[in-house]
């Protein structure tokens, strides 16, 4: 019997395997890693950090094709890019509602929620005529117990934040 997060796990390759087969791709061995390896994250990643623990289980893909394949789960709406201080990509798997995004800009933590004002704003978008493909707010700030003490970038690379 699954635990839990096998059945996130297994959900969320399941549902990228029908994104690629939709787009006249399959699902090779190393994307099907790759998604299990995103739908185990606990926190926010970058591209480097992915790349580098699909890397750890043996498999042998370029950062090039990691980013396709990044490329291809957030226009699918599965992943959402958080921008962090340096311009550092980052990527969470989409809550699939609208999330205000805090990012501290010191220890790049990331806290995700949910707030029922950005759905109405969606909505607000939809009377004045355009069509909303999702809703995400990000705000930029510095922790008040952050212990990262530098000015301007994170010295890090790792996300160390919960979403």
């Amino acid at each position: 019997m699954e635990n839990g997060t096998d059945m996130i796990t297994n959900d969320f390759v399941q549902q990228a395997r029908h994104i690629w087969r939709r787009r006249g791709r399959r699902l090779t061995p190393v994307r099907e890693r790759l998604c299990a390896v995103i739908a185990d994250q606990k926190c926010a990643f970058d591209a480097e950090k992915l790349w580098s623990e699909v890397r750890k289980h043996g498999l042998d893909i370029s950062i090039s094709g990691v980013y396709r394949a990044l490329a291809d789960l957030l226009d699918a709406g599965f992943l959402t890019e958080i921008h962090g201080a340096g311009g550092l990509r980052s990527f969470v798997i989409s809550a699939g509602s609208a999330n205000i995004y805090i990012v501290c800009k010191k220890c790049r933590k990331i806290v995700s929620i949910y707030d029922h004002c950005l759905d109405a704003l969606a909505g607000k978008a939809g009377d004045l005529g355009f069509r909303t493909d999702g809703v995400s707010l990000q705000i930029q700030t510095e922790c008040r117990s952050c212990p990262v003490e530098i000015t301007g970038m994170a010295k890090e690379s790792s996300w160390n934040g919960v979403v």
